[in-house]
């Protein structure tokens, strides 16, 4: 006689299906812990293998084994179980994700770079304090050069971190300056990353090949050498 999912009993977790679940009850009315336990590390096994898309969760061993116990409707007891077995058949609603509250002084900087700042603050020790600030310095200018297409001026992040610190943390602007503090790392090319593209940036050479026989110094290949064949 076929039965009709309507006519079944409703499944716990219907991404294990319905088979699993009648495992899962089974090994419940198993009397003998040895292979109850066998049993059960094999089910978890198997409920892996169906339901591998939480493999990324962090909890996801005790996760496949919260489920199923759920399965069983905590039923199934296992005394050499590695997780403790839940004390609840519901699980719940998810926890509520906190946001971050108040106002971002500078959007273009984002509320990481005032926490890196609030970290600095609280740094005793004056060289590592100061090589923090510069850090911060080279990602807030980074920031705002993606922001701002004009060239960076130093005093402009550092007045930036002395409004974001509350006075707190600064840096030497001729210091700054002289020893080229700020300096953001290069790319494969040469030029700097993330940065607008200046008149002062060196320009690629655009050099032409010759369609045959060696170039002249002129640049312009055999182009030359034909040019003075005709005025002869």
């Amino acid at each position: 006689m076929h039965e009709y999912n309507s006519q079944l009993e409703d499944l716990n977790l219907k991404e294990y299906g319905r088979n699993i679940q009648k495992i899962a009850k089974h090994i419940a009315t198993i009397t003998d812990e040895d292979q109850k336990s066998r049993m059960a590390h094999t089910l978890v096994g198997l409920m892996k293998q169906i339901n591998p898309n939480s493999k990324d969760n962090q909890d996801y061993d005790q996760m496949v084994w919260d489920h199923m116990y759920l399965i069983s409707e905590l039923n199934l007891t296992i005394n050499e179980s590695p997780y403790p077995k839940p004390t609840s058949t519901t699980q719940g609603p998810p926890q509520r994700v906190e946001y971050g509250t108040g106002e971002i002084r500078y959007l273009h900087y984002g509320r990481n770079v005032e926490r890196l700042i609030e970290k600095a603050i609280a740094i005793e020790d004056a060289e590592d304090k100061e090589f923090a600030v510069i850090q911060i310095a080279k990602i807030m200018k980074r920031f705002y050069s993606t922001w701002n297409k004009d060239n960076v001026e130093p005093e402009i992040i550092i007045n930036h971190i002395e409004i974001l610190s509350k006075k707190k943390l600064t840096l030497d602007v001729e210091k700054v300056k002289e020893e080229n503090l700020l300096q953001l790392p290069r790319d494969n090319k040469g030029g700097p990353t993330n940065q607008p593209f200046s008149a002062s940036t060196p320009r690629p050479v655009n050099r032409r090949r010759s369609t045959g026989g060696s170039s002249s110094n002129n640049g312009y290949g055999n182009n030359g050498d034909n040019r003075r064949r005709r005025k002869n």
